[in-house]
């Protein structure tokens, strides 16, 4: 245990550095752009760009470990999608695609918390080659673009304590993952080895750092649903003929 429970190091980016501004911050950036441009698409566009978008969410939880497969570099502690955030990509696909309240509510409260705390202190588990970096960055600012498009766009909200829900889902999805990597020496979650980013969380050791991680997510699920649950406001629909969305309180 105590081998499994030797830290291991991650590269990783300094936080607002330049490689972190350059990375990051365009992949906030392409994630603010992709919700602008549904203002622009009719109805049948903005249902053909919302499954495309799911369908893309679940190929990039799926091609990663198929392509390390056929180059023979597969590795079950390193290479299965079992990371917080591919399993949020696979959750936010589906809710795109099915529009699933459950799936919209773990999406959003996961994919705005995780996706987020990735960009800001990116963990390279896989590596920093090139081809690791240009799936890296568009695939987290998915996490962001898909429930912010089902809450603009489609007039999905969480429900009243979907927040708590969520934290407890991630416990429970957390077990299973846990007896994988004590069964196999991987770290998946971070569970058995914290992160190398340069958070004070992260400086206590295992377990400490999972009750702060634990705390913190208590705290960002409740941000995130707060606005929804103090500031009502309409969906952004678009105008069929037009492709247009109507000025705030027009007719769609």
């Amino acid at each position: 245990m105590e081998t499994a429970l030797a830290p291991v190091l991650v590269p990783t980016f300094e936080p607002f550095s330049l490689p972190w501004l350059q990375t990051s911050g365009a992949a906030i950036l392409l994630a603010a752009l992709m919700l602008i441009a549904v203002r622009f698409l009719g109805t049948e566009q903005r249902a053909l760009y919302a499954r495309s978008l799911g369908w893309l969410m679940l190929a990039w939880v799926v091609l990663p470990p198929l392509l390390t497969m056929i180059a023979g570099q597969f590795h079950a502690r390193h290479n299965l999608p079992l990371h917080w955030c591919d399993l949020t990509g696979g959750i936010a696909g589906l809710a795109l695609l099915n529009r699933r309240q459950l799936f919209y509510e773990v999406s959003l409260f996961w994919g705005l918390t995780g996706a987020g705390s990735a960009l800001l202190t990116p963990q390279f588990t896989q590596g920093t080659d090139w081809y690791y970096l240009a799936e890296f960055f568009p695939s987290h600012c998915l996490l962001l673009a898909a429930p912010l498009f089902l809450s603009i766009y489609e007039n999905m909200r969480p429900r009243t304590g979907s927040w708590l829900g969520a934290l407890a889902w991630l416990n429970l999805l957390a077990l299973p993952v846990a007896a994988f990597d004590l069964l196999t020496d991987a770290n998946y979650m971070f569970l058995l080895r914290a992160p190398t980013a340069d958070l004070p969380i992260y400086k206590f050791g295992w377990p400490y750092y999972l009750v702060g991680f634990e705390i913190a997510c208590l705290v960002m699920f409740a941000l995130i649903y707060l606005p929804f649950r103090f500031v009502r406001t309409e969906p952004l629909r678009v105008n069929s003929a037009a492709g247009r969305v109507p000025p705030l309180g027009g007719r769609a």
